[in-house]
Parts: C-alpha cells; structure tokens; sequence
C-alpha cells in the first residue's frame, strides 16, 4: 500500500477516506427516545434509550462494496460517516483531512 501511495499520490485522499470510514473517530450517540415514533421501520417507544452506532453506518453492506476492505479506489469515498452527518458533522474535518495530506505526503 505505501508503495503504492508514493508512486500515486493523488490516491492519499482517497486512504485518508478509507482509514476514517474503516476506523471512525465518530464512533456513536446515545440518546433519549422523547416521544413514541419510528425510525427505519421500528418503533421507537417514549423514554427508551437509542445507541446510534456511526461507525457501524460506515460498513454497511448495502452502501460500500467489500466494506471491510480498504480501498483506493471507491467511487464516492467521502460517503462515510466518519466525521458525522448533518448538525453532527465534525467541524474539523477539513482540518483533519488537510494534515493528513500533508503529513502523508
């Protein structure tokens, strides 16, 4: 693989991706179920607990080809849920990815 990244390192980015996805920073949230609802087809009973497990999200069957393969050359490689999603997408996620770069490269 390292050699692989110093004859092609334009693919960094895309190992960044990989190792963020494969080992999330962002692994879960807990939280409170406030009212009786539904969340991908289960119901969610008032007062329960929800363990939200991120990391799981990142090798999901159904979203990455050989999820627990890293790979250089996904099509979408920022899909995952490494860095959160949404109102919990980590602020210095570009951050991070930018000292990867630079310290990989």
């Amino acid at each position: 693989m390292a050699d692989q990244l110093r004859l092609f390192p334009d693919l960094i980015s895309c190992f960044f991706e990989e190792i963020v996805r494969l080992d999330s920073p962002f692994k879960l949230h807990s939280r409170e179920v406030r009212r009786d609802c539904e969340l991908g087809g289960f119901q969610l009973p008032k007062n329960n607990r929800l363990l939200l497990l991120w990391a799981s999200a990142t090798r999901d069957v159904d979203k990455f080809e050989h999820p627990d393969r890293l790979t250089l050359n996904r099509k979408h490689p920022k899909t995952h849920m490494g860095f959160g999603r949404g109102l919990h997408f980590c602020i210095g996620a570009v951050l991070a990815r930018l000292e990867a770069r630079v310290v990989l490269q």
